[in-house]
């Protein structure tokens, strides 16, 4: 079988897929992805055995109605080969042990002659119309506030319901952005990493049991939901707290300030920062 991709586009595909792959150190069938034509499509996938990351769109192939043919190539080798292609256009040949690449040249890549790890999803009827942008923005925004340990499991994630809350215990950031309504669940943060792959303004959110599913016309993403919920801090007493004075500052301003203080503070140090407030200026 020979399909063929123009080079910016499989470029393109192999850069949302290969967010998805494991390290293989362990697992070496994390360092590979599946290619599926089946059906009028196109279905690349990676995993690293938590996460499934799926591109799809319409392909143009040979095959009959119903016919399905799968391969699976070494992402990273794929990845290099694609990326150093300067011609317009890849023509892949898909043989019995390897494919036959012909692009600035012709080369074989081994296949892996197993069955590719698949994963198994039972929607619970719970489905949810998501700003993908805008949970993006979120996401962004909230990172800083993740915990880095793991003392507690369920500080390590992202809490959505309809609000977008992270705290590590000490510090916290709360968006206001309404993912769930009144419903709620814990995201994990190498699932939240992979929402930079989506590149979609909406999409759709589904609730299986003890796992999700993201899908956009073009991206799904499959992974875990964290532990723990019923554990995570009840914030909204101090969410709700009236605090007596406010003041606005100029942000960049102020990263640059605690930047250049930075450069006397040494590794042990507690890196604490006083703020005297006057009128109309800050020390």
């Amino acid at each position: 079988m020979k399909v063929k991709f123009k080079t910016d586009e499989l470029k393109g595909i192999l850069e949302v897929v290969k967010k998805g792959m494991g390290k293989g150190v362990i697992l070496p069938i994390t360092e590979f992805i599946e290619f599926t034509f089946l059906d009028g499509a196109l279905f690349v996938t990676s995993t690293d055995l938590t996460s499934w990351v799926t591109y799809k769109k319409e392909f143009e192939s040979d095959l009959e109605d119903e016919e399905e043919v799968s391969v699976i190539i070494h992402g990273d080798k794929l990845t290099q080969l694609i990326n150093k292609t300067t011609v317009p256009e890849v023509e892949i040949e898909i043989l019995d042990d390897c494919v036959k690449i012909k692009g600035n040249g012709e080369y074989k890549v081994p296949t892996l002659q197993e069955e590719f790890p698949d994963y198994t999803f039972e929607p619970s009827g719970k489905s949810y119309d998501i700003n993908i942008a805008e949970l993006k923005k979120a996401i962004d925004e909230n990172k800083t506030s993740v915990s880095k340990d793991m003392i507690m499991t369920c500080l390590s994630g992202y809490y959505l319901s309809n609000k977008v809350i992270t705290t590590d215990s000490i510090k916290m950031t709360i968006n206001d952005i309404d993912v769930l309504g009144e419903d709620e669940l814990l995201l994990p943060k190498e699932v939240a990493d992979l929402l930079d792959i989506l590149d979609r303004e909406v999409g759709v959110l589904e609730i299986g049991d003890g796992n999700l599913l993201i899908d956009t016309d073009n991206i799904t993403i499959f992974g875990p939901i964290l532990d723990g919920i019923e554990e995570y801090p009840d914030l909204e007493n101090i969410i709700s707290v009236d605090f007596p004075a406010e003041v606005e500052l100029n942000i960049k301003n102020l990263t640059s300030v605690l930047e250049r203080l930075d450069v006397f503070s040494e590794p042990y140090d507690v890196n604490v920062v006083e703020l005297i407030f006057e009128p109309n200026f800050v020390t």
